[in-house]
């Protein structure tokens, strides 16, 4: 149970990590 909770949670983190530095990534190499 807590097993499935913490996976759950660390999959919807490192999703939303990905998410957010390929946003950065994406902001950087704009050109400006």
């Amino acid at each position: 149970m807590l097993q499935t909770l913490y996976d759950n949670f660390a999959d919807s983190l490192s999703e939303k990590m990905n998410d957010i530095s390929s946003m950065i990534s994406s902001e950087l190499t704009a050109p400006l």
